[in-house]
């Protein structure tokens, strides 16, 4: 199996806490030969959902997945729509998704399980005591 590694550079565009430019953007060109796997890490809350989900159901016929990492203690609520888990995604327009693309994982919850607390908290002693490598 070939993975090839592929990364845009978006010229330092600041997206704020909108989606549906960086998804409009990145699917007009994509070639249909490849799987694409988008990796969205947000510490805050979407304020374009209706056009995000827009973007979303218009790339869900193509060759590709979204995986949303929601870090911090925002309230993620409307990420978790996102993701299909819980039934067809919808349009503004009441278009059915072709698919679930998106896994939305909200990284708090997985944090103490994983036991990152303390790695995290032992990193940000170290850093703190002047350790940086």
């Amino acid at each position: 199996m070939q993975v090839d590694g592929f990364a845009m550079d978006l010229g330092g565009i600041f997206l704020g806490s909108r989606l549906e430019p960086l998804l409009t953007f990145l699917i007009s060109p994509l070639p249909l030969q490849k799987y694409y796997i988008l990796l969205i890490l947000t510490d805050g809350v979407v304020t374009d959902i209706g056009e995000t989900r827009d973007a979303i159901v218009e790339a869900s016929h193509l060759p590709m997945s979204i995986i949303i990492v929601g870090v911090g203690n925002a309230d993620f609520t409307d990420m978790r729509t996102l993701d299909g888990d819980d039934g067809i995604l919808l349009s503004t327009r009441d278009r059915a998704a072709a698919r679930d693309i998106v896994q939305f994982v909200p990284f708090r919850d997985f944090k103490k399980a994983l036991g990152l607390d303390y790695g995290l908290k032992s990193l940000e002693l170290g850093l703190d005591y002047g350790l940086k490598s």
